[in-house]
């Protein structure tokens, strides 16, 4: 057989099985592109591996493989191969040793580089999970699988018709583990797509953050975890729940009661806009070593158009062993939408301050310097506290949506 048949039929034999890959032609026209590049995404998950050595009756060494980056590497490994059988065999190929019936993408995961390959595809980028431990094969197709079942009801429920849905792609990101319970978030292969975090722990999966039902029940039982202590310890402990159960699949999440640095900002528009009605945190303890708590979480919407941040509010009951006997979550509007309501000047508490010092000044005919130690925005309007700035006397003033002020009482 000359070169250029030897070469055919190799050329023939990967393509062959790159097609029974489900690989897009598109993807290998190029004998240049790497072999990483097709077997990442989807065709990763692909169980099938095909044999080109049994099909070429040839058996390429491992350490050959170790520098193989692209197709044409492996085109022309394959090329000496059977040229080396043609030479070896003229009439019969040798007999195949066990080993060599994984077939050369099987091969090609035992190289020494690929373990780092893995991690990168398991968390999405070198940023992704840093610190946590990739998926498995096992637990992560069995994640996606949960995920995109859920992905492919949604959908049919806020469609009117649907004909074949197919199942969507899901990508996973490992994320930190809880507890000794794993979790993953998972996203679709839209933008504007909900998140979801998945959580596992003896063989069980958990459904979490994004879910209609996250299942904080079970996640709380099969974590490892001391008895409650104190209230910090308790409240630590709603926190991390509530990130966990976030609608939004917590990808960015602010506690009004302690928003950091980075979350200043969020919870200084929250405050303005906040209804005097609006449960406030707490940690009780109560009778039996359980323990009631109350937080507000501010959770932004990254997936949307609008990214809005929109304000929850948590209750937990916990069992003196630390799991969770029961939880409830409220949902707020959304804070651009509440803003957009109000009218600009309630916005601004310096025009709110200045109102009330004039609403003041006016009524008491007092012309010594002023102070104001108070600003709190209400359901319409301000209540503000202007004082004197060589003693305490002064007054409350509300001041209304109209820009009008009054005193409601005096400081003496």
């Amino acid at each position: 057989m000359d070169d250029q048949a030897v070469y055919d039929e190799v050329v023939k034999a990967v393509f062959a099985s790159l097609e029974d890959l489900s690989v897009p032609p598109h993807k290998y026209r190029d004998p240049s592109v790497r072999l990483l590049e097709l077997i990442s995404g989807d065709e990763a998950s692909f169980i099938f591996i095909p044999d080109i050595d049994k099909a070429l009756g040839v058996v390429t060494p491992q350490k050959e493989w170790d520098n193989a980056y692209t197709l044409q590497d492996a085109i022309d490994l394959y090329v000496r191969a059977v040229k080396q059988r043609g030479e070896a065999r003229p009439d019969e190929g040798p007999e195949a040793p066990p080993d060599a019936q994984e077939g050369w993408l099987a091969r090609l995961f035992r190289c020494p580089w690929m373990p780092l390959l893995l991690l990168v595809l398991a968390c999405g980028s070198p940023d992704h999970g840093r610190g946590a431990p990739p998926a498995d094969e096992r637990s992560g197709s069995s994640v996606q699988a949960l995920v995109a079942n859920e992905m492919t009801t949604g959908q049919a429920a806020w469609r009117e018709t649907y004909g074949v849905i197919p199942p969507p792609r899901v990508t996973l990101e490992a994320l930190p583990p809880s507890d000794g319970v794993r979790l993953w978030r998972a996203a679709g292969p839209l933008d504007h797509w909900t998140a979801y975090v998945v959580g596992e722990a003896r063989g069980e999966l958990v459904r979490l953050g994004g879910f209609d039902a996250p299942e904080l029940e079970r996640l709380s039982a099969l974590q490892a975890r001391e008895p409650l202590g104190d209230s910090a310890d308790v409240v630590r402990r709603s926190r991390d729940l509530a990130a966990l159960a976030d609608a939004h699949g917590g990808e960015r999440v602010v506690f009004a009661a302690d928003p950091g640095p980075s979350g200043a900002a969020v919870v200084r528009r929250w405050e303005n806009v906040r209804r005097a009605s609006w449960p406030g945190d707490f940690a009780r303890r109560l009778e039996g070593g359980r323990w009631l708590t109350r937080l507000t979480l501010l959770s932004q919407q990254v997936r949307s158009y609008e990214q809005d941040w929109v304000p929850y509010t948590y209750s937990f009951l916990f069992r003196q062993d630390g799991t969770v006997e029961a939880w409830s979550r409220r949902a707020g509007e959304g804070l651009m939408a509440t803003e957009a309501r109000r009218p600009a000047w309630v916005r601004d508490s310096t025009f709110a301050a200045r109102a009330a010092i004039r609403a003041f000044r006016a009524e008491a005919g007092d012309t010594a310097a002023l102070r104001v130690t108070m600003v709190a925005p209400q359901h319409e309007g301000w209540l503000v506290i202007v004082q004197r700035a060589d003693g305490p006397r002064g007054a409350w003033l509300r001041v209304q949506p109209d820009g009008r002020a009054e005193i409601q009482t005096r400081i003496r």
